[in-house]
């Protein structure tokens, strides 16, 4: 049996590809893995998958946290999580994200110089953010530096994130470099509902900013359709200031329906139309991103509308064929002609097997391995057709 640790500085809860992961290894390789996951707790926390997966919950996140609360959470968490390595004595570990570098770091450096190493980055942050951010995080980047060369899987979530990460570390590149989308599981498509008929249902699910998103943009043209189209919006991380601005819209064709889980949505977003991606683009990570909602919308048989700012989805942008993807110019949405553009006349039905199963493949058999295959080339797990 081998022992994986995974490493989830931010609490799972708010990331489904780590917990369909998690739902794979636990379905798939059981019988060769013993888990362990270190995390922290916030508000949403309740996840669990059955007693041969631990989740220590090393840290717990208040509702508001100022900076040396946060910063005894990040010594908190790094100091236990050494401790609980140490302990489980684990064969590999898989790490997300620099905030959660540090204790593997500590580990193959001073403890087990042979454990194996795996790296996902669910976000791409620049050398520009490190430096301008906390110093906790640089310090952790610098570490990370010196352990990249050393691990046996890093992956990002497209092509241009990867190419991006690369170009950052030149002197410090992992040997191994894969492309793991964030493809929700193939159940979805079973799960999936009845479109309603009548007006165009906009769905929007995920976190919300004013400032980063076209929020306004889209609600400006919503409510001038009133006749035609409704819009409603399903999020858990709204500040009050986003919340205020969807309140002082009730009564209009758009909805702030609050929170859902994550197994619910198959069910209710194919009874929309039109899955909407809202992103400005401020920073590289936003401008190089095909986010987990694309696929989710399309599987769902939602069209997309995603902003032309988001240079990586470009590549996915349909033509002749539904449900579409769309890139579309959200400074000037009162040029789309709305029924034209929902129209299917003409087009062909190609919806595509986006499915995390496709991605897990690969990584589960290295986990599973005692010594993991290897390859000196950029593999794309994922299907990008």
């Amino acid at each position: 049996m081998r022992k994986l640790c995974i490493i989830h500085f931010q609490e799972i809860e708010k990331y489904p590809p780590t917990i369909n992961l998690l739902r794979y290894l636990h379905e798939h390789s059981s019988a060769n893995l013993i888990i362990e996951v270190l995390t922290t707790r916030g508000e949403s926390a309740n996840f669990t998958i059955s007693p041969g997966i631990k989740i220590h919950r090393l840290a717990k996140w208040g509702r508001r946290t100022n900076k040396v609360a946060r910063m005894l959470l990040y010594l908190r968490f790094n100091f236990l999580a050494i401790i609980k390595l140490i302990r489980f004595s684990p064969g590999a570990i898989l790490y997300y994200e620099t905030l959660s570098a540090g204790p593997p770091w500590f580990y193959k450096k001073f403890i087990r110089k042979d454990v194996e190493v795996y790296v996902h980055y669910h976000e791409y942050v620049s050398k520009r953010e490190y430096e301008d951010g906390m110093k906790l995080s640089k310090w952790l980047y610098e570490r990370e530096k010196e352990l990249l060369p050393l691990t046996i899987w890093a992956s990002h979530t497209n092509a241009d994130r990867m190419a991006l990460f690369l170009k950052d570390v030149p002197n410090h590149q992992p040997p191994f470099t894969y492309i793991a989308p964030n493809y929700p599981p193939a159940n979805w498509r079973e799960k999936t509902g009845e479109q309603k008929e009548g007006k165009i249902g906009f769905v929007y699910v995920g976190a919300l900013s004013l400032e980063t998103m076209y929020l306004r943009q889209m609600a400006e043209y919503v409510k001038a359709r009133q006749a035609d189209c409704y819009w409603d919006i399903y999020s858990t991380n709204a500040s009050e200031e986003v919340l205020a601005f969807f309140s002082s819209n009730e009564g209009t064709n758009i909805s702030f329906k609050g929170g859902v889980s994550y197994d619910e949505l198959p069910g209710i977003l194919s009874k929309y139309h039109v899955g909407l991606i809202l992103y400005k683009g401020h920073i590289p990570n936003y401008v190089y991103n095909i986010p987990n909602k694309l696929f989710e919308y399309h599987v769902c048989r939602l069209d997309v509308w995603f902003p032309t700012s988001m240079k990586s989805s470009l590549e996915l942008v349909t033509k002749g064929s539904y449900p579409k993807i769309c890139a579309i110019d959200f400074e000037n949405l009162g040029s789309i002609d709305l029924k034209r553009a929902v129209s299917r006349s003409g087009l062909v039905k190609l919806q595509h097997d986006y499915s995390c199963e496709q991605v897990f493949k690969l990584l589960d058999e290295k986990l599973t391995k005692a010594d993991a295959v290897k390859s000196a080339t950029i593999r794309d797990v994922g299907i990008h057709s």
